[in-house]
């Protein structure tokens, strides 16, 4: 079978590229709070445009944003439980991936793919880089039937300031970048690149992949074995979101209408003025009476809106998002005051924790790769170890005394020591600098036995 051309790849890849825009541009809206404006009669929408906009409440940043919270990569290991400290520092901190790998993490949550490019650096001696990649300009085709193999992949973006518009397509053996002037919106909604024949058109460049890889690395949290991979906003979360803001805007709409009480009279004759407009009869203040000449006229109070259905249907579409999203309701609601022991809140997020570590299964495997690319742009032999994991945060909430309780327990049944600090929550960082102020101290006298693991410091969550 033909292997397409470059210039077949990067027609195909752009066009796929493009078929997931509007998806991109809607559920990163809805994470922003830039949500459709709520429903309403026409008459109301032109009445009321002022309270559609404060109507939208946003839950769609918070349920990404809890998430991604719990996701924090804290180390790498090797083949028999070997530290990667050196790995660690050259490739994750040199790269800003402790902020860095959040920002990956939250796309992959929040618009269903994350990207990073791995690259060897131009200089030499310096580590190879690894930078994140928005899901918007970049895509990875894969091998038919086998999503580990990538076969070719693909970035484009426009610098709108320069006004060119450039494309990029990394396959194993090549890469291949075009250059083109950028003539405004009309060539951004174009299905393709075009034909590149005009000298004036573009410029075309080639060279080889020093890698043999595709180094583009894509990032999913919810994989899924046909269709498009979800999100933490997929599954019906947009749908309920819109939900709480039609009922938001029915509330404010109606208190706006029936929130004060609202005074009926009967048997008036209502004064008219010089243009034959009725007047109001009654100016209301505290020093003031209302008088009515009709012996048959009466007055009366209808009664005050009752605003407690509409906050109970808020409530019940609030806990519906709760359910559907695996975040607990005492977060989106408001209530964390309300647990009142750190057992308590344990349970309440029991589903959370479950997620956040089905999340980690999805994208740590992406890490893996990236790193061993990392590992191969500088020659280290680890980068053929297959058995390199790696550690994440833990992602269930302990209180500091219930933490430090059960690192007691676990001395006691003769956990080892570091063990039991990175139960703990210490990084391998952390623990190796430990190692060695604990060797320091025993050198100088200071320490005569490991410390009581009950009286140690938990760092914070």
């Amino acid at each position: 079978m033909a292997q397409p051309t470059p210039e077949q790849w990067r027609d195909k890849l752009s066009m796929d590229l493009r078929a997931r825009q509007s998806d991109i541009t809607r559920l990163d809206r809805y994470y922003r709070g830039d949500h459709p404006l709520p429903w309403a009669p026409r008459d109301v929408r032109d009445a009321y445009l002022a309270l559609m906009r404060m109507a939208r409440t946003n839950l769609c940043r918070l349920i990404v944003d809890i998430t991604s919270e719990r996701l924090r990569v804290t180390g790498v290991r090797f083949s028999k439980g070997a530290l990667g400290l050196d790995a660690w520092e050259r490739y994750w901190q040199s790269n800003n991936l402790d902020i860095e790998s959040r920002m990956v993490h939250e796309s992959a949550l929040k618009v269903r793919r994350g990207f990073v490019l791995v690259w060897p650096n131009e200089k030499d001696g310096l580590p190879p880089t690894i930078t994140p990649e928005h899901p918007s300009q970049v895509i990875v085709e894969y091998e038919p039937g086998n999503r580990r193999n990538r076969l070719a992949g693909y970035k484009e973006f426009v610098d709108t300031t320069a006004r060119k518009k450039f494309s990029t397509l990394w396959t194993p053996e090549n890469v291949y970048n075009w250059t083109a002037d950028w003539y405004g919106i009309r060539q951004i909604s174009s299905p393709v690149w075009g034909p590149w024949t005009d000298e004036d058109s573009g410029i075309y460049s080639e060279a080889d992949n020093p890698l043999g890889e595709v180094p583009l690395v894509e990032f999913l949290a919810k994989p899924v074995l046909v269709g498009e991979p979800m999100g933490e906003l997929d599954g019906g979360i947009t749908d309920v979101q819109d939900r709480i803001n039609k009922g938001i805007l029915d509330r404010m709409v109606t208190s706006n209408f029936a929130s004060f009480p609202q005074k009926w009279a009967t048997g008036l004759e209502i004064p008219k003025d010089d243009k034959g407009r009725d007047v109001e009869p009654f100016k209301n203040a505290v020093n003031r009476l209302f008088t009515n000449e009709n012996p048959e006229g009466k007055f009366g109070v209808f009664e005050v809106a009752d605003l407690a259905g509409y906050l109970a249907s808020h409530d019940r579409d609030v806990r519906d998002m709760a359910v559907m999203s695996r975040i607990p309701a005492t977060y989106l609601l408001g209530e964390l005051g309300r647990v009142e022991s750190g057992t308590g809140l344990t349970a309440t997020e029991t589903s959370l924790s479950e997620k956040g570590k089905e999340r980690i299964d999805s994208l740590t495997e992406s890490w893996e790769v990236a790193m061993r690319l990392a590992l191969k742009a500088d020659n280290d032999p680890r980068s053929e170890d297959m058995a390199m994991a790696m550690v994440w945060k833990n992602t269930e909430h302990w209180s500091e005394s219930e933490r430090a309780d059960a690192a007691s327990k676990l001395v006691a049944v003769g956990v080892p020591w570091r063990n039991v600090m990175e139960f703990l929550g210490y990084t391998d960082s952390q623990i190796a600098d430990m190692d060695r102020n604990r060797a320091e101290d025993a050198a100088n006298g200071f320490l005569a036995q490991p410390p009581a693991v009950a009286a140690a410091t938990v760092p914070a969550a």
